[in-house]
């Protein structure tokens, strides 16, 4: 796979290190040789991880980065090199010693209690490492041992892709959100900006509110008639903030949120067609507020 980066290789560490701080990503940049770069995303275990390793190529002010994902330093278990006498006394005094442990209580209890049936609790440990034993075997069988790392590796390579083509499209405040907002098509109005926080005239008796800063994010449904009021508000995160707010201020979309014990939920979202109740339902395991936009 390959990247270009308009620009310094420099200029490339430093864009990296800066959107993945601001995005807590833990990426870390090693560059061994001159030619070769590794950008590590996901740490696996001590010493280990899992890298996209690119060959260099500077070339018209940018930067070609030629390479592949992969597990880097990843530990290999050491091979077994005992005897078949060796691994068998070992499983041996392994089950014998789990065996004892686990037939320890039921033993005491049934002699405290003098309870009939003195074999049960003998049986008890049996069934239960022959239970351990089944499932261990049907892991091997029918469960593949290597790790799958499709969503660590897409995420990566989203990240990447918005470094070298210049676009955001994850959001790391408020401003780059809005700006987002109002570029976007098929919205039923557009939002505007006070105080670093965005407000949305989306409803009649509500609103929505919403923010990023570098310690938190938050998505505010905000209630007209209730004084400092708000129907609900949650924290996506950042990844999912512009996706979250373009849902709900989609062309023609409703939100239906539905008043619990515990608290107010989405109970739905989306187009009005494939709503499954009149919006005067007004209870449904809870209190309804349909909210349509104006």
């Amino acid at each position: 796979m390959q990247f270009v980066f308009n620009g310094t290789l420099e200029n490339l560490k430093v864009n990296i290190q800066k959107r993945a701080a601001a995005l807590h990503k833990d990426i870390v940049i090693y560059q061994y040789e001159p030619t070769v770069l590794q950008i590590g995303f996901l740490r696996l275990g001590h010493s280990s991880g899992r890298f996209f390793v690119a060959d260099i190529a500077e070339e018209n002010h940018s930067v070609i980065l030629d390479g592949e994902i992969k597990n880097v330093n990843a530990s290999i278990p050491n091979p077994d090199t005992r005897s078949l006498f060796q691994k068998i006394r070992a499983a041996a005094f392994g089950y014998a010693f789990l065996y004892a442990f686990l037939a320890l209580i039921p033993c005491l209890i049934w002699f405290i209690f003098d309870i009939p049936h003195l074999w049960i609790p003998f049986a008890i440990p049996v069934a239960i490492i022959a239970a351990f034993e089944l499932v261990q075997l049907f892991n091997k069988l029918f469960r593949k041992d290597e790790r799958s790392f499709d969503k660590e590796d897409d995420s990566f390579l989203q990240f990447m892709s918005m470094i070298c083509s210049g676009e955001v499209t994850i959001p790391l405040n408020t401003q780059e959100l809005y700006r987002m907002l109002i570029n976007t098509e098929g919205l039923q109005s557009f939002p505007k900006i006070e105080n670093d926080t965005i407000i949305w005239e989306l409803y009649d008796n509500a609103c929505v509110e919403a923010s990023i800063n570098e310690y938190d994010t938050i998505i505010d449904i905000v209630n007209r008639n209730a004084l400092h009021g708000s129907y609900m508000h949650w924290h996506p995160s950042v990844e999912e903030m512009y996706e979250e707010l373009y849902n709900i201020g989609k062309k023609g979309n409703i939100l239906v949120l539905r008043k619990l014990f515990a608290g107010t939920q989405i109970y739905y979202l989306g187009s009005p067609d494939k709503y499954r109740f009149s919006k005067s339902k007004s209870w449904h395991w809870g209190k309804l507020t349909y909210l349509e936009q104006k």
